[in-house]
């Protein structure tokens, strides 16, 4: 059990809604994140699992807990919505872990609040549990990211017409973060003229994440610099891994440097700097290689956001010149450990990772998959999949040799290259068996998919979850869902 503290509430009202959840009839556990609530110190046992259950339904109150609704603006697909807010979702309050950091506690599928528009306030069982898959594979990547502490079903059944699921059971996840402060937060006041409040926002979030920087000279330059940085090294790892968001909206952009909303992301296949999974992403704006430019406009509507607490306000060029230099520093370095060429200096790294991801987007090859099996080929001419992949392709035996001269660690290369991602089809074999359109169905290939996504850089036993999809069934769209 913990006992839930509510430091948020301490800013002004305008920031939030207090809100009750509505209680969704018959809920039942299905999920419970037993490694998370240990590092959080939550002690399970301290309630019967019909009590868990009543917590994350809204009909069990927590000791302390004062439920809200965080308010938030946003740009969505390049077009500023004055309002969001959470519509679906109510923070708990937040938990202090064993090391004293303090994480948000937050109910999403809770009912309606005053910023659901015309939504019903409620999450399908089918996007709850998926955002508990994927944010487990991206904490098992080491990759800063909201996780998933439980996730009930009830017997309430919703629909979802243009899905691929239209009738669902309605579920509610328990996710926690370093906190739920976004961009859109900052653009929320901003927009509003409510300065007062934004200085307020902007100090909680000196506190909350960056402690370190209050006494700067310049606390808000220094808070925005802290954000950019964080933010380019989270894409970066994003890149590294074959991570695509999807829906890169300023409201999915946490101030923290954390991941965020997994409604339409996935991780790409073959390797394709134009890949795109999510059904309403019509023009590719937030495509795999879209992602770093992307994330540049953001902060720089954050830096807009920030403007009335800045001494210097910063131009949009500044903005891009601190984000690559985090960014490409970061990313080099990642690739470096891919390649196990860390050893060498960074410039040396394009004149071979440049021809090798040209290779592989021209065959076709498979991004995860060949760069796990790349190891093998550092001291032999092993038949693996990134040999039998791109040995036709005329530069292939050459740039084998020209790395091989590199003498590339293999160790570290085994260590920074996962064997198992949450691949698609995965995901979505372990979601239909979990869930029917009018219960919960099997929930053991999904908990055996995360158990082993926990430890992605390890063999696993089924070699099948290593592998790329079947040929032919590459086709895939991702939806919000929620």
């Amino acid at each position: 059990m913990f006992d839930a503290s509510h430091t948020y509430l301490k800013q002004p009202p305008l920031c939030f809604e207090r809100r009750d959840p509505v209680p969704l009839p018959n809920p039942r556990m299905v999920v419970w994140n037993a490694p998370l609530a240990l590092a959080l110190g939550i002690d399970y046992d301290a309630l019967s699992p019909e009590s868990w259950a009543e917590v994350l339904a809204g009909t069990y109150r927590l000791p302390h807990s004062e439920p809200f609704a965080q308010a938030y603006a946003g740009h969505q697909y390049g077009n500023f919505v004055p309002q969001l807010g959470d519509g679906r979702a109510l923070m708990l309050g937040e938990v202090r872990d064993p090391h004293g950091r303090l994480w948000d506690v937050q109910l999403k599928g809770s009912g309606t609040t005053r910023f659901s528009r015309n939504g019903d306030g409620r999450c399908p069982l089918m996007p709850a549990l998926r955002e508990y898959i994927i944010s487990e594979a991206m904490a098992g990547l080491g990759i800063p990211t909201t996780r998933t502490l439980g996730v009930i079903a009830s017997s309430m059944i919703i629909k979802r017409p243009h899905t691929l699921h239209p009738i669902q059971p309605a579920g509610v996840m328990m996710r926690i973060a370093a906190s739920h402060l976004r961009v859109g937060t900052c653009e929320y006041f901003a927009a509003h003229q409510e300065y007062d409040a934004l200085k307020a926002v902007a100090d909680y979030a000196l506190q909350r994440h960056y402690p370190h920087l209050m006494k700067e000279a310049q606390p808000y330059e220094a808070l925005l610099h802290a954000i950019i940085h964080a933010q380019a090294e989270l894409i970066a790892a994003w890149m590294l891994v074959g991570f695509i968001h999807g829906v890169m909206n300023t409201d999915n952009m946490t101030l923290s440097g954390e991941t965020i909303d997994f409604g339409p992301c996935a991780f790409m296949n073959h390797y394709d700097p134009a890949t795109v999974f999510s059904s309403i992403d019509r023009h590719g704006r937030y495509a795999y290689g879209n992602q770093p430019s992307i994330a540049v406009w953001n902060l720089w509507v954050l830096s807009e956001s920030l403007r009335p607490l800045l001494e210097q306000p910063m131009q949009a060029d500044q903005v891009r010149e601190l984000f690559y230099a985090a960014f490409e520093h970061s990313y080099a370095h990642g690739m470096q450990k891919k390649l196990g060429i860390a050893h060498h200096p960074e410039q040396t790294l394009w004149a071979i990772l440049t021809p090798l991801l040209t290779m592989m987007h021209a065959c076709e090859a498979d991004y995860t998959l060949t760069f796990r099996t790349l190891a093998a080929l550092a001291n032999d001419n092993t038949a693996n999949y990134a040999h039998q992949t791109m040995h036709t392709h005329p530069l292939w035996h050459e740039w084998v040799q020209q790395w091989r001269t590199m003498q590339p660690d293999t160790a570290l290369m085994q260590r920074n290259n996962p064997a198992v991602i949450a691949r698609n089809h995965l995901v979505e074999e372990a979601l239909e068996a979990a869930v029917t359109p009018n219960d919960v169905g099997d929930m053991h290939p999904l908990h055996a998919l995360v158990e082993t996504l926990r430890t992605p850089y390890a063999e696993p036993q089924e070699i099948y979850r290593t592998q790329p999809p079947p040929k032919g069934s590459c086709a895939y769209e991702t939806f919000c869902g929620t």
